[in-house]
C-alpha cells in the first residue's frame, strides 16, 4: 500500500482536472450524500429478497444490525455464496447511479434548489 503523501502528489499532479462531468458531479455531491441512503437501503433490500427466493436453503437474514446465515452446511454455503459478490457488486452500483442520478434531477428540476442543495 502507498504511503499517504505519495498518494495524494499521485493524485495532485496526473488526475487534477476539470470538466463537463466533473462539474456536474461536483455540484450534486451534497445532495447525493443527502439522497443515498434511500437508494442503499433499497437495493440492498431488493438484493436479499431476489437472493433468498432464488436460494431458500441459505437466506440472508439481517439480525441486530448484522448479516446472519440460516445454515451451516457447507455445500450450501460455497454454493449459495457464489452470488453474494455478483449481487453485492450490482446492488452498489445501482444505489450509487441512482444516487448520483436524482441528486441531479433534484438540483435541475426543483426551483432554487441549487442554492440550498
Amino acid at each position: 500500500m502507498l504511503p499517504f503523501p505519495v498518494l495524494l502528489d499521485l493524485f495532485k499532479n496526473h488526475f487534477n482536472f476539470t470538466g463537463k462531468w466533473c462539474k456536474i458531479l461536483a455540484g450534486s455531491a451534497y445532495t447525493t450524500y443527502i439522497v443515498h441512503p434511500f437508494f442503499v437501503v433499497a437495493s440492498t433490500a431488493a438484493f436479499q429478497n431476489v437472493y433468498n427466493a432464488n436460494n431458500p436453503d441459505h437466506k440472508i437474514e439481517f439480525i441486530d444490525g448484522g448479516m446472519h446465515n440460516t445454515t451451516t452446511s457447507d455445500s450450501v454455503l460455497k454454493n449459495g455464496q457464489a452470488w453474494l459478490w455478483p449481487g453485492w457488486i450490482i446492488a452498489c452500483a445501482t444505489a450509487t447511479g441512482a444516487s448520483w442520478f436524482v441528486a441531479y434531477w433534484l438540483r435541475e428540476l426543483v426551483p432554487n434548489a441549487k442554492k440550498i442543495l
